[in-house]
């Protein structure tokens, strides 16, 4: 059963806070990772599966820039996909789930880690008090482990876990699908929970003079 929309989305406010990376600064840790304390995990994409994560913007956002942290590359394949997804119930408060692609880049033979990006010539306006996902595949287990913030503000509520752990946030999604450089879109159907996710790091204009 696909999750409702939890009510922390009120919060997102006080946690909608910027990061540096390199050079550049003024990012946003999304991808449901909107708190960058230092607790950061590493994310091994499965090779041929796809995988989403929510972003809720509590304000009108004009993405510039976008990518993700590489921090591991292994030799077992190193191509790349990421994007921007629009929710599949954009002005629901119904259940929630990845729906059509907004935009996507991707990087081919990615041999060091640091951060891969995409620069929109045309920003574009995502609207805020709206639900988005970021989504993200690649084509080698192992091969591209990228940056997943520890500190994660539940979006999508919480699931029935095990005897361990009775509640457990539902971070997103993952599901099968064969690795391409151009994402599908929409986002494949019959999805698992996946309680690991990247962060995509976004940018607004004129951040850092650009």
């Amino acid at each position: 059963m696909k999750p409702r929309l939890h009510d922390s989305r009120l919060m997102f406010n006080r946690f909608f806070t910027c990061v540096n990376i390199g050079t550049y600064n003024n990012y946003f840790p999304m991808g449901g990772n909107c708190i960058d304390d230092g607790a950061s995990l590493s994310f091994a994409p499965t090779a041929n599966f796809i995988f989403a994560g929510p972003i809720w913007l509590p304000r009108d956002f004009l993405l510039k820039q976008y990518g993700v942290i590489v921090d591991t590359v292994g030799s077992n394949g190193r191509n790349m996909a990421y994007g921007i997804y629009n929710d599949s119930k954009v002005l629901s408060d119904d259940v929630r789930y990845p729906g059509t692609k907004i935009d996507q880049n991707n990087h081919a033979n990615i041999t060091t880690t640091g951060f891969y990006s995409k620069t929109l010539s045309t920003p574009i306006l995502l609207k805020g008090n709206r639900l988005y996902w970021g989504v993200l595949a690649s084509d080698g287990t192992g091969s591209i482990n990228v940056k997943s913030s520890a500190a994660i503000l539940n979006v999508l509520g919480f699931q029935f876990g095990d005897a361990t752990f009775p509640l457990v946030s539902k971070r997103g999604y993952q599901v099968s699908w064969t690795y391409n450089s151009t994402l599908v879109t929409p986002f494949p159907s019959s999805a698992t929970d996946q309680r690991f996710i990247p962060t995509i790091y976004m940018r607004e204009p004129n951040q850092n003079g650009s």
